[in-house]
């Protein structure tokens, strides 16, 4: 079962054909994340990933969930900027031994970086090699989920937004992790870029698609990539109009943050 998943998700070993202006983005404009999955120690046939709860007093995305993961440095790959992140942020040893099983598509973040989520597994519970060690500056916590809690919507309320010129699913999830072997004190809210990659491991994984919420088919976000280029929102001149995202009810994608963070939506 757990070599079926892997299989599955490594058929998307290669992220799709883009246009040259995407290729010639400099690096600043790139980022990679950890998706690092192995066998649940408490559910057969069930994956756990990673993920991290980061600090308050972050500047960007304080207090989201997100995975181990940041910006590219000058001529690193997506996977040497995933693993320098995860060992700078949750004391992962680049000696910690895990299969590289594919890179998905580029994904778009708010603040327009392009996320390449390198997706990894170690056949046995990494934290019996590695103690999980949290870079206060700027991870609050670790901790797990499995897979499964995300195909089949635990804690799910999501919405459709207008983000570049096209319809996108906000997933959000409230979800009892783990940290290790023990729960978690207090349920996680997981939404986002962070939800949507997860949401798409899950189905990938699994070879089927949620049924009790929506979702976008697209596995990553190329065209919506392709049209912020062509809107030149990868630009580096200052921009004194922040573009916004609106929702049905017109929140701003800032109202939209302020509101899941305290439980309005």
């Amino acid at each position: 079962m757990i070599e079926d998943m892997l299989a599955r998700l490594a058929r998307h070993a290669s992220p799709p054909q883009v246009t040259a202006a995407v290729q010639n983005l400099p690096a600043t404009k790139h980022a990679s994340v950890l998706v690092l999955l192995y066998p649940s120690p408490t559910h057969a046939d069930d994956l756990e990933v990673i993920l991290t709860l980061r600090a308050s007093h972050m500047r960007s995305h304080a207090g989201d969930v997100s995975f181990p993961g940041g910006r590219r440095d000058p001529g690193e790959h997506a996977w040497q900027c995933a693993l320098r992140e995860a060992h700078e942020e949750i004391g992962l040893s680049p000696d910690t031994p895990f299969r590289r099983i594919t890179i998905l598509p580029y994904y778009l973040a708010k603040n327009n970086l392009l996320v390449s989520p390198c997706v990894a597994f170690s056949p046995t519970n990494p934290h019996d090699r590695w103690t999980p060690v949290p870079n206060l500056d700027e991870v609050a916590e670790i901790f797990n989920i499995r897979l499964s809690q995300i195909l089949q919507g635990e804690g799910y309320d999501g919405r459709w937004l207008d983000w570049h010129d096209s319809r996108w699913k906000l997933h959000k999830f409230q979800l009892h992790g783990r940290h290790d072997e023990v729960e978690a004190p207090e349920p996680k809210i997981v939404w986002g870029l962070t939800a949507r990659i997860l949401v798409d491991v899950a189905r990938l994984a699994y070879g089927k698609n949620p049924t009790v919420y929506d979702f976008a088919d697209e596995l990553g976000d190329s065209d919506r990539i392709e049209r912020a280029v062509r809107g030149g929102h990868f630009d580096d001149a200052p921009r004194k109009v922040r573009a916004k995202t609106a929702n049905k009810s017109g929140d701003t994608e800032d109202t939209v943050r302020r509101k899941i963070q305290r439980g309005a939506l």
